[in-house]
């Protein structure tokens, strides 16, 4: 009877210990999380900043927004240009290189192939 006195009491203060230290813990994480709201805030803060300075009231085009005037308004089909850009010479070339990146040859320039993905064209 002693013994599990003696074990639930050692029990019962491990408990209170644990707690304590969810607690501790618990006060550390609201603290994290309110330095963080700061600088988050603050992040925000400096990029609307940067963009007004680097705008300096010029109105910009993004490349997506060309792409989609030569698709929708002048009509370009692009499945025909991706046709054109990957022909079954350029996908030879690459299959044969067995090479997920890199430079190939491609009409007066090449394509640039990076993660098995053509993410430019030079001349």
């Amino acid at each position: 009877m002693i013994k599990k006195k003696t074990e639930l009491k050692g029990y019962k203060t491990q408990l209170e210990k644990v707690n304590g230290e969810i607690t501790v813990i618990k006060n550390l994480l609201s603290d994290k999380q309110k330095e963080l709201n700061e600088k988050k805030k603050l992040v925000s803060s400096l990029e609307s900043k940067i963009s007004k300075i680097e705008c300096n009231g010029e109105i910009h085009i993004s490349e997506h927004a060309i792409l989609r005037y030569f698709e929708r308004v002048l009509d370009f089909n692009l499945d025909l240009v991706k046709e054109e850009i990957l022909s079954n010479e350029l996908i030879s070339l690459i299959k044969f290189s067995e090479n997920a990146n890199g430079k190939y040859p491609f009409k007066d320039g090449r394509v640039v192939l990076k993660n098995s993905t053509i993410v430019t064209i030079t001349k």
